[in-house]
């Protein structure tokens, strides 16, 4: 009997459906159903597949352990592949909480570069200062007539001092680019692992109607299993189409490439 076979057993013999059963454990129909069947390649890969595996054997009241060892045996994992720049279907997933490295590659060159902004700083303002001395002048003698003629001149405007100084002053600022900003509403059972910035948001099983919103300065990056079921916006533009239902997605949004990834474009 296969693994699939076995855990379909035990449902039936406490009276429950697949529905019943999605209700449950939080697992979409279509997993279940797939995981009945021996088939996995409809489940996301590595992590995820192992999790479902573990709470449907749990939950019917299997020993998860031992289920979980007879489906290593005989469905190995395959190797992840490397993250895509952009898109990719079958894509790769987060792995689990102790794989992940706390630093990642940006956030090292991120503190490198925090780590020099402070030092030359601290630099310049610890610095003595030296104060020039002013020259002593003497005030040339005028006459009543010129010093009458000079009070009665009056200033100069519109050729330059302040009034020349503010539109250059307000040419000089600069204006950071918008965030990322993501919109998800869930039309159907789907799985999202997202990171923004290199910082986990999000990590786990939508159903339908769930919705999700999630901000990035620099990167967005999604992990999506069924995702014919996500729908989106991005910066408040209808996202396109990503993938057929029961296809696994990976999405990476930046500020140079989010347009790509909207209806209107």
């Amino acid at each position: 009997m296969g693994i699939g076979a076995e855990l379909r057993q035990a449902r039936e013999q406490r009276g429950w459906s697949v529905e019943d059963l999605s209700a449950r454990t939080k697992i979409a129909r279509s997993f279940l159903a797939a995981i009945e069947d021996d088939r996995f390649d409809r489940l996301p890969d590595g992590f995820y597949r192992r999790a479902f595996v573990r709470t449907y054997a749990r939950e019917v009241g299997l020993d998860p352990v031992q289920v979980l060892a007879s489906y290593t045996a005989q469905f190995p994992d395959r190797p992840e592949p490397a993250l895509p720049r952009d898109i990719v279907r079958r894509g790769v997933v987060l792995p689990p909480d102790g794989d992940a490295d706390w630093l990642t590659p940006r956030a090292h060159w991120l503190l490198l570069v925090f780590l020099a902004t402070a030092a030359v700083v601290l630099l310049v303002y610890f610095t003595p200062r030296q104060e020039p001395r002013a020259a002593a002048i003497r005030p040339e003698p005028q006459s009543p007539a010129r010093e009458e003629r000079q009070a009665t001149v009056p200033p100069a405007v519109g050729t330059g001092g302040a009034s020349a100084a503010a539109p250059a002053n307000a040419s000089a600022q600069t204006v950071s680019h918008a965030p990322l900003e993501l919109d998800v509403q869930a039309q159907g059972p789907c799985w999202l692992g997202a990171t923004a910035d290199g910082q986990r948001v999000v990590y786990k099983l939508l159903n339908k109607g769930d919705h999700v919103t999630m901000q990035a300065h620099d990167e967005l990056v999604l992990h999506i299993g069924d995702a014919g079921n996500f729908q989106f916006t991005i910066n408040g533009v209808t996202g396109r189409r990503l993938a057929d239902p029961g296809d696994d997605v990976t999405l990476r949004l930046t500020p140079a490439n989010f347009r790509r990834f909207q209806q209107s474009s």
